[in-house]
């Protein structure tokens, strides 16, 4: 299942970028306490501030430098809440900078201005009820401590002037940054939502088409790989498709044909075969931008999937061509063969007559068996195949077959190459593949290493491996023998149709076998081996390219 991130709420987002602006303001109001204390204890008699109270000015910077550590450990506390927070620092401000304006004679030496800062940077995180509150008390606080000042030392007009301007600079300078405070919390809580849409865009983006049965390669402008999914990591050989790998070392003729399409994009492009040497493909270039400089995604087809149809479509017009003639030839080879055979009983044969009606008989038959090989190959069904458990179907295969050859139980072994890798996951034991069809290629690979190993029947030894193909991860079945092996027979025209090392054989087996596998998306090869005997290896499709989920056993 995909995870995708939750989204933020936006009260829990508002709530992360509120202790932070709270931390911004006790920090300017920690900085401010700091520097008023230093100032006037190191230049007190050149200092603007404390000349009338020094004591009481001593006194309130002290409380503002206490205030801003405690707020530091309130705002670190997350169970505190941060209006109510804002809301008491904000107060008792108006009160410290009430006294340090009344301690140092008025509003000369900017304490007002000082003021203004700390309330307006707390009205930052503030809701605007709070805000008018706190600027309220901080007009309050001014007006308070200019009339106090007016019982000890006569204020002029200028000082109540003074203080009606800062009042009302005070309660527009909060009002604003309110309204800045709650349009950049909005703001910031939006890009964070649009960031997870995006980082969940992204990662859904990065599931599909990691799953998508095409194979996809997206290059940088240096030949790179910036993503790759997995089918195309199995195609090219890659352990890991979220690692970067230059394309040159996964596949040096694909990184040719890219730098031949930088070179010139409308070019035509060739097929390739994989590192495998099993699958043919065919790259298709897309530039990302403008140019290629941004980029190059790559789409690689595997066109044995084509070729796999195109076959069938042969087969299909082989089987209607093939029906018309085996009928043709079926007629008189009857005749001949009933002829043949009442000329055999007549007791006028001498031992050379009855030599060549033999020769004839068995010419007849191979006749008639090359006829039905041909029929077998073009009724062979076109549909999707079953999955099959390979492991279970061969043990079932192996019983039947000696059962009904007669040999005994230990001349065919069956053995698994890694148990660890198929019994930690079924689904590497499952093989997409038409079950009468496999049982006609293994009866057929059976047959060829009984018949033409060179040994008497009960010395042959047969071996059965499934494995995992460790280049491009795929099912394999290795079936090797004891015999003679090919001697000196050219591997490559094993399959070739009517060529047979036997002399009564039709040399149609093999080659039949072979397309019966590529109709099933598999492939057939014959693999040298260093001890002696013959040994063919089946590798079967990729199981995760086929839906159909029947698993006969």
């Amino acid at each position: 299942m995909l995870p995708i991130n939750d989204k933020l709420s936006t009260n829990q987002a508002d709530s992360e970028i509120s202790r932070r602006l709270l931390g911004i303001v006790n920090f300017v109001r920690l900085l401010a306490a700091g520097v008023l204390l230093v100032i006037f204890e190191l230049a007190s008699s050149s200092s603007p501030w404390g000349l009338l109270k020094p004591g009481i000015f001593r006194a309130a910077v002290i409380a503002l430098l206490v205030l801003s550590i405690l707020m530091s450990f309130g705002i670190l506390n997350k169970k505190h809440s941060l209006t109510k927070l804002a809301l008491a620092g904000s107060f008792i401000d108006s009160i410290i900078f009430a006294l340090l304006m009344y301690s140092s004679g008025g509003f000369d030496g900017g304490l007002g201005l000082m003021l203004i800062l700390s309330l307006s940077a707390a009205a930052l995180v503030l809701p605007r009820q709070a805000t008018l509150f706190s600027s309220s008390v901080g007009v309050v606080s001014i007006l308070t401590q200019l009339m106090i000042s007016d019982l000890t030392n006569a204020a002029s007009l200028a000082d109540y002037t003074n203080a009606g301007i800062l009042g009302i600079l005070l309660l527009l300078t909060c009002i604003g940054a309110q309204r800045f405070g709650e349009n950049y919390r909005e703001a910031e809580a939006l890009a964070k939502s649009r960031a997870v849409d995006i980082a969940n865009l992204s990662q859904l983006n990065d599931y599909v088409v990691q799953r998508m049965r095409e194979s996809i390669v997206v290059l940088d402008e240096n030949g790179y790989t910036r993503l790759m999914n997995q089918s195309a990591a199995r195609l090219l050989g890659a352990h890991n498709p979220k690692s970067r790998y230059h394309l040159s070392e996964l596949a040096p003729k694909l990184h040719s044909q890219w730098r031949d399409f930088i070179k010139k994009p409308y070019g035509r492009n060739e097929q390739l075969v994989t590192f495998d040497g099993l699958t043919s493909l065919v790259p298709n270039f897309v530039t990302l931008g403008l140019d290629a400089s941004h980029g190059t995604l790559i789409f690689i087809e595997d066109i044995s999937l084509i070729q796999g149809k195109i076959q069938q479509s042969k087969l299909a017009a082989l089987g209607r061509l093939s029906a018309g003639i085996a009928h043709e030839i079926r007629n008189p080879l009857a005749a001949i063969s009933h002829a043949n055979q009442l000329l055999s009983e007549s007791e006028n044969l001498d031992e050379e007559d009855r030599y060549f009606t033999n020769i004839t008989n068995k010419q007849v038959k191979r006749v008639n068996q090359i006829i039905e090989n041909v029929l077998g190959l073009t009724r062979a069904p076109l549909d999707k195949p079953d999955l099959l458990n390979i492991e279970d179907w061969m043990k079932s295969f192996i019983a039947e077959y000696i059962e009904t050859k007669e040999i005994q139980d230990e001349q065919i072994q069956l053995s698994v190459e890694n148990d660890e890798f198929t019994k930690s996951d079924i689904s590497t034991l499952l093989a997409p593949f038409g079950e009468s069809q496999l049982r006609q290629v293994i009866g057929n690979l059976f047959d060829n290493a009984i018949n033409h190993s060179g040994l008497d029947v009960s010395q042959v030894k047969i071996d059965c491996i499934i494995g995992k193909h460790l280049a491009s991860g795929r099912l394999k079945l290795d079936i090797c023998d004891n015999g003679k092996g090919f001697e000196g027979q050219v591997i490559e025209e094993l399959f070739e149709p009517f060529q047979s090392g036997n002399n009564n054989g039709t040399g149609l087996g093999l080659y039949i076998a072979r397309e019966l596998c590529t109709l099933n998306q598999s492939t057939l090869v014959a693999e040298e081996q260093k001890q002696q005997g013959a040994c063919f290896r089946i590798l079967f499709a990729d199981s995760q390219r086929w839906t159909k989920q029947t698993i006969n056993k």
